[in-house]
């Protein structure tokens, strides 16, 4: 049995020795690192203050300057057709030619077009204002002889009752996707007796404003087709029933009014597009040695946006590789800053527009190389009537301005605590 007492003496002791160290171990924590227990020992705090510094610059923004004609209307990627109290807007659209004959089937025998039934006109929707009952788009025929010269007055006579040829109805049920409509075949004569080449204009009909978005050919070339229902001459029987298609060749859209902006003043967006430039000017300190918290760009419309009601504009704010003015290459908005850099305006607005634009200060930092200036554009670009004009940094009152919100360096001070 002594060697039972003895086993339990030691088990007795060896549970105080281990109290004893857990003691220890939490007097060690309890003086030392505790993450969540403020700070007790004075020696090891650092002897500074970190300090957020919030600042509206008026005079961060100099320079600044609009360049118009980056992208044309018969080089947008959508046509505007529209109907507003102040502008209309057309599209026009000619196609590549016919061919004389038609391939009939699989066999790879073609036959001579002896009549011409009927066309339909199919064209890409990509989005559209509000919906209204009575919504449509009007065809009208249109001469074959015009280019990215011709101008909304050339063609303005076209546009009547006597030229219609089909109307397309949109039902409030339908934004986007394919649309067409079947047009008579005399509705084209010059397909069947001159160069087999139509043209054809469209124009928005509604009883209140309002637009619509068509996809253009220099997005895909399948935005919009004709197609040619015939008859052809086959050996052996009188005629037989043909199609064939064809696409678009050139388009464009076409509007009544454009006002020149004033050149006291930032323009962004319309068609042809313009873009705004504005050169920085801040501290070397902020951009070099702070950590940017927050930065926004401050705009104040000199006019309300301009566009067709319900239209949006999409303003992207990028940064430049390199500065060269109007020919400036920019460095597109990384989709990894989702949010930033980015604001949307409707026709109409006019206060204030503020665009985050921390990723490009940072930018700044990192590579010290690039030019301190930033690119304003509508996305897409030239698609719409849609356009903002801000005061600039010449302007009297509300010049545009950078609210900066920084961190400056840390200077650590020796003989902390005692």
């Amino acid at each position: 049995m002594r060697i039972g007492r003895v086993t339990v003496t030691l088990l007795r002791r060896m549970s105080r020795v281990g109290a004893t160290a857990a003691s220890v171990v939490l007097a060690m924590y309890a003086c030392g690192e505790n993450i969540v227990a403020p700070a007790i020992c004075p020696e090891y705090c650092p002897a500074a203050e970190l300090v957020v510094i919030d600042s509206i610059m008026p005079g961060s923004v100099e320079n600044d300057s609009s360049y118009s004609g980056h992208v044309q209307p018969h080089q947008a990627k959508q046509m505007q057709i529209a109907l507003d109290d102040t502008v209309v807007s057309n599209g026009v659209l000619r196609f590549e030619e016919f061919e004389e004959e038609i391939v009939l089937g699989s066999s790879g025998l073609s036959g001579l077009v002896v009549a011409v039934d009927s066309f339909r006109l199919e064209l890409l929707l990509s989005r559209r204002s509000e919906a209204s009952e009575l919504t449509e788009i009007a065809v009208h025929r249109l001469p074959a002889g015009f280019d990215s010269t011709t101008t909304y007055a050339d063609l303005e006579p076209y546009f009547g009752d006597t030229t219609l040829v089909a109307t397309l109805e949109l039902p409030d049920t339908v934004i986007g996707g394919t649309v067409s409509a079947i047009l008579p075949g005399d509705a084209l004569p010059a397909v069947v007796e001159d160069s087999l080449a139509a043209s054809v204009g469209l124009a928005y009909r509604s009883p209140q404003a309002g637009f619509a978005d068509i996809v253009a050919s220099d997005s895909t070339s399948l935005a919009s087709i004709l197609i040619r229902y015939a008859q052809v001459d086959s050996i052996g029987v009188d005629t037989v029933p043909g199609t064939d298609t064809v696409l678009v060749e050139f388009d464009t859209f076409l509007f009544s009014s454009s006002q020149a902006a004033d050149v006291n003043t930032l323009t962004v967006g319309g068609s042809p597009s313009t873009r705004a430039l504005i050169r920085t000017n801040i501290p070397t300190q902020i951009v070099d040695s702070s950590s940017v918290v927050r930065a926004t760009l401050i705009l104040v419309p000199s006019e309300p946006v301009r566009g067709v009601a319900g239209d949006t504009l999409v303003i992207v704010v990028d940064g430049l590789s390199t500065d060269v003015g109007a020919k400036s290459p920019i460095i597109p908005l990384p989709s990894e800053v989702g949010g930033l850099g980015i604001v949307e305006v409707p026709a109409g607005w006019s206060d204030t527009v503020r665009i985050e634009v921390t990723h490009l200060l940072r930018a700044w930092r990192a590579s010290p190389s690039l030019p301190r200036a930033l690119s304003l554009r509508a996305v897409p670009e030239g698609v719409s009537l849609s356009q903002a004009r801000f005061r600039s940094s010449r302007s009297v009152v509300g010049v545009p301005s950078l609210h900066v919100s920084y961190v400056p360096p840390v200077i650590l001070q020796s003989g902390g605590g005692q």
